[in-house]
Order: structure tokens, then C-alpha cells, then sequence
């Protein structure tokens, strides 16, 4: 169970301290500043997963325990998720209303803080959240949520291939290409950090238990569940390998997807930082 909370702390100190550009966001903060971010997420990715497989080779008296670990205890990093996220989304209720919130939520905000807030409204406060940024000082919490949820996604898979190898000796055509996919998606999805600074999750959702719990415990542990079926499910048992028929209409329809969203999200961008032109990448 501690892989977890080393994931959570590696995660929180590296986007912390590593250093990155630092580019102006579409998001505004209360008073109609424009919101600046430094976009390590890519960077800190990458060391993350360097490190656990450095950290045994570097530091041989302490024990670490397998990375098949994290996926043949699953149950504890979904539950650690659960908790982290909803207490996370406590802290953020208590603490209020206090900066900017998204503009569809602001006559329920007002409400709350006159005092006139029924039940259902309070559990709504608390599932949407009362703070579109919350930030402390540089850290952006938001943007933070967002890479541990990758990152640990990353490390379940990893950990799922891991799993099976121990388990049946070898690596199935299907894990590989779920796995080399999923790690498309979420190289892709740091590297563009910049441009989802003009999405939806950044300038109109604000930061409840939704997200928290999302980010901690859904992302990085419903994503990973096409793997399971090859460790948790069938172990011991080698799994038939997919035609390359399969492997093929798998990664079409991957792809599919994949220019759906990223050409939305492109357009998005483009449209923002640019109004008037004509044409926009990938399609309008």
C-alpha cells in the first residue's frame, strides 16, 4: 500500500521544484487577471517513472516492493484514492467560497454565502466544488490533480504489464497494445498542456469532489481496467495472443478517437488565441 503515497509525494514535490516554461493561461482570477502556469507536467512524468525503476538500483539496503505490487494490491490504491480525494474535497469546502468560481455557479455561491444554502445545494457545493483555480503561492492545484492522475494511470499499467510477466512468463499482444496506446494518450495529454489551458476543464470547471476524486482514484484506476482481465482475472493462464487483424482495428479506432479530441481541443485553442482568422488546424 505505501506505492501510493510514494507515487503522491514523488508527484507533489517534482511539479513543485522542477522548472518549466511559464505561459499565460485563457483562465482568469477574480478580479480579471489573466492566470499564468509553469507546464512541467511532461517533465515530472517522465522522472516519476524513471525513478521507480532507479530508486532500487540506487538505493540497494532499502527494500521497495515489486512494481507488479501496485496492480496485485489494487483494491489498497483505490481505496487510498477514494479517501485522498474526499478529503481533499473537505478541506476545499471549509475553506469556502474564496476566489473566483465558474460564472454558471455563481448565484448558487452567492446563496451559500448569505447563508441561504439548502442541503442539496451544500452537496452540490461539495461535488462541483466553490473554486475554479485554487492555488497556493506557484501551485496550482488544478493543473496538479490532473498530472497525478496521469501519472499514476502510468504506473498502474506499468504495473499490470509487470503483473502479468511474473505471473505467465511473457507480455500478451493485447496488454502491449492497450498498454503502448495508453501511453500514447497520456504523452500526448502533457504534452499539450499548453493548449488545455483552453478547455473546458481548465477555465469552467471548478475544483470539488468530482474532480478530486476523478483525478485520484478514477483516472488512474478505471483507465487501467482493460488490463485486468490478464492479471487479476485469468492469472497463471497465458493469454491468446490477438490477430494482427485485431491489434490493427484496435489501434484504428484508438486513433479515431484520439483526432477527435485533440482536433477539437486544438481548434479550441486556436479559436481563443486567434478570433478572427478563417481557418483553424484540424478542420474549421
Amino acid at each position: 500500500w505505501l506505492a501510493f503515497p510514494f507515487v503522491l509525494v514523488l508527484c507533489t514535490v517534482l511539479y513543485g521544484v522542477v522548472p518549466g516554461p511559464v505561459v499565460k493561461g485563457y483562465a482568469q482570477d477574480e478580479v480579471g487577471r489573466s492566470l499564468w502556469y509553469q507546464l512541467n507536467g511532461l517533465t515530472c512524468f517522465a522522472l516519476v517513472l524513471l525513478s521507480l525503476f532507479l530508486f532500487p538500483w540506487a538505493l540497494p539496503y532499502v527494500t521497495f516492493p515489486p512494481l507488479h505490487c501496485l496492480v496485485a494490491n489494487v483494491w489498497n490504491g483505490v481505496f487510498l484514492g477514494f479517501g485522498l480525494g474526499s478529503l481533499f474535497s473537505l478541506i476545499l469546502f471549509f475553506a469556502g467560497p474564496l476566489g473566483k468560481c465558474a460564472p454558471k455557479r455563481e448565484a448558487s455561491v452567492t446563496e451559500y454565502i448569505e447563508g441561504r444554502a439548502s442541503i442539496m445545494a451544500k452537496l452540490e457545493h461539495f461535488f462541483f466544488g466553490f473554486r475554479l483555480n485554487p492555488r497556493a503561492g506557484g501551485f496550482d492545484f488544478k493543473m496538479y490533480l490532473y498530472l497525478f492522475g496521469a501519472v499514476m494511470l502510468a504506473v498502474n499499467v506499468l504495473g499490470a504489464l509487470a503483473l502479468e510477466m511474473e505471473q505467465t512468463g511473457q507480455i500478451s499482444s493485447a496488454s502491449s497494445t492497450y498498454a503502448l496506446l495508453m501511453g500514447w494518450f497520456l504523452v500526448d495529454y502533457l504534452y499539450h498542456e499548453e493548449i488545455h489551458l483552453y478547455t473546458y476543464d481548465l477555465v469552467d470547471e471548478n475544483v470539488g469532489w468530482k474532480l478530486a476524486f476523478g483525478c485520484f482514484c478514477f483516472y488512474p484506476y478505471a483507465y487501467a481496467v482493460p488490463l485486468l482481465p490478464f492479471t487479476l482475472i485469468t492469472p497463471d493462464i497465458a493469454i491468446e495472443p490477438m490477430s494482427r487483424e485485431l491489434i490493427l482495428i484496435s489501434v484504428v479506432i484508438f486513433f479515431a478517437g484520439w483526432g477527435l479530441s485533440r482536433g477539437a481541443n486544438n481548434q479550441k485553442y486556436y479559436f481563443k488565441r486567434n478570433p478572427k482568422a478563417e481557418f483553424f488546424l484540424f478542420g474549421l
